[in-house]
């Protein structure tokens, strides 16, 4: 069915199954983070959240690739997921103590944790599968994501019940670490060798007049920012939208709320 062929399974076993651990880790703490952040504020604080994830998601992106050119693969995955891991359980423990602003600190990780692990995650596979594999097998690894996304949800909306809202953060911790494993799992096999591999590509030099003088003198991409400012506009409103009627149904319970969230968010 997925054309994965001798000496390719346990690779694309692996990788997938650390896809799927990551984004299961995070369909945890999407809707814990955000039911947390709808509990406790009024939707009107949600917009101010949107601009807090992206000046702080945008700035510690970038402070992230300063860093990562420097690093190998193996060491920034390694770290990475020790970093993480450890904010959690920080986070955890500091959600104990009920003080608001450290739902804005726990929304702005969690951005962070989706845009580096299961990036990290695609650019270890371009190491590991050689590009005429990468075109057969990337379906397979794509759909453990997909079905990691679908199952964290759903993990989430019937364990909050048991444990509660904030020990899903320890839960979500434990299939960081899995995903570890499930690395070190692709990187031991047969003919896999990401020593020289770096976490990021060398930066080119460019500058802001740069930028705007491309912008200007091509059409094709003035198109591209116009397409992806309406889709971002539309997922936002959407979204905000989504998160009132939410906020307006599940007012009363927390655990209720996150439990909505993660099988519907």
């Amino acid at each position: 069915m997925f054309d994965i062929r001798a000496g390719e399974g346990w690779r694309v076993f692996y990788m997938a199954l650390y896809l799927f651990l990551v984004l299961f880790a995070y369909y945890i703490l999407k809707p814990v983070s955000r039911g947390m952040f709808l509990f406790q504020f009024d939707i009107d604080e949600f917009p101010y959240l949107y601009i807090l994830i992206a000046g702080a998601g945008g700035a510690m992106a970038y402070v992230y690739t300063k860093i990562a050119v420097h690093a190998s693969l193996k060491k920034a995955v390694q770290w990475c997921t020790i970093f993480m891991a450890g904010m959690l359980v920080l986070i955890w423990h500091l959600l104990s103590f009920n003080w608001p602003w450290m739902l804005y600190v726990f929304n702005v990780f969690v951005s962070l944790f989706a845009i580096t692990l299961p990036t990290q995650g695609w650019l270890v596979a371009a190491n590991v599968f050689t590009t005429r594999e990468a075109k057969r097998v990337y379906g397979v690894l794509g759909l453990g994501a997909v079905v990691g996304a679908a199952f964290g949800g759903t993990f989430t909306s019937m364990l909050v019940h048991v444990i509660g809202t904030r020990d899903l953060l320890l839960a979500s911790v434990v299939f960081v670490g899995l995903a570890y494993l499930a690395f070190l799992g692709a990187i031991r096999q047969r003919g896999v060798n990401i020593e020289g591999a770096k976490a990021a590509e060398d930066e080119e030099e460019f500058s802001i007049k740069d930028i705007t003088q491309g912008i200007s003198r091509h059409r094709h991409l003035q198109v591209i920012i116009a397409i992806i400012m309406l889709t971002y506009i539309v997922d936002v409103t959407v979204e905000f939208q989504f998160n009132a009627m939410v906020k307006g149904q599940y007012d009363e319970s927390q655990r209720e709320l996150v439990a909505f969230l993660g099988f519907h968010g």
